[in-house]
């Protein structure tokens, strides 16, 4: 869209990126250097770039979108309560649940959770991970479960019908990304007051707030992650406020209803220019 705009300059183009593809965590190898020429070669083209966290827009800006660049934060309709899947139930057994929902891709970070779990477990024996979704790294991700030996505390459950039921009975949900945009996982699981611990990759740290509603701790740390974790499980008070805060913030600030409104109003501020 934005090349034939070359052949129509008089019409607006409004780009959404929703996540850069040349952010992978860990930094840019030869094709994201590549990408990355490409958008910002791209720029002069888009005459507005709508950017889903401030993070994405920093990216956005750092292209060349300069005051192109807007900020509409994803929203969702807040998750109703739902049971958990037999399958799920019978898995997680009586122990402290840790649950992820997640792509199976290396940016997702799935690795780093199960060397987390690895000191997890050591703090927390009867704990239990399931990991909600699928990808083209499945196999990465099964190597390190069993290189860790955590065959049975580790469940990668791949599609989940009914994903209100698995955050819904999880004591803490965990985002490990290595690279983010602004996941609607996280939103998800606050909706449902599930305790959170996120990384600070994207626009994560947009959603939680670092000891007010949940836990933030640097990307590709698998030892911080473990360490918020076990806090949280051996917290309940705290996990407990944690999530209410973010079930407050979700229903405050991320609701479909303002992101809907704010993408209307990029919209309308190009029609009356």
């Amino acid at each position: 869209a934005r090349l034939a705009r070359a052949a129509a300059p008089g019409t607006p183009l409004v780009h959404t990126p929703h996540r850069y593809a040349f952010e992978e965590g860990g930094g840019r190898t030869p094709a994201g250097l590549l990408y990355a020429a490409l958008e910002r070669g791209l720029m002069p083209l888009t005459t507005r770039v709508l950017c889903v966290c401030e993070a994405e827009r920093r990216i956005a800006i750092g292209l060349g979108a300069g005051d192109r660049a807007r900020v509409v934060h994803n929203g969702i309709v807040p998750l109703e309560p739902a049971p958990l899947e037999p399958r799920l139930a019978a898995f997680a057994g009586a122990g402290p649940l840790v649950v992820a929902v997640s792509e199976l891709f290396s940016r997702k970070g799935v690795p780093i959770l199960l060397e987390a779990m690895a000191a997890i477990l050591a703090a927390c024996p009867g704990a239990r991970l399931i990991v909600a979704g699928e990808g083209p790294d499945r196999a990465e991700a099964e190597a390190a479960r069993d290189r860790l030996g955590l065959a049975g505390s580790v469940l990668l459950a791949g599609h989940v019908d009914e994903v209100a039921g698995l955050l819904g009975a999880g004591d803490v949900f965990v985002n490990p990304a290595l690279a983010e945009s602004f996941p609607y996982g996280i939103l998800e699981a606050m909706s449902l007051a599930c305790p959170c611990v996120v990384t600070d990759a994207g626009g994560s740290t947009e959603a939680i707030v670092e000891g007010r509603s949940g836990r933030v701790v640097p990307a590709g740390d698998a030892a911080a992650l473990a360490a918020a974790v076990v806090e949280l499980l051996g917290d309940r008070a705290t996990a407990r406020r944690y999530g209410d805060a973010a079930a407050a913030r979700v229903r405050e600030r991320f609701t479909r209803e303002r992101m809907i409104a704010g993408t209307e109003g990029v919209y309308a501020e190009l029609l009356a220019a």
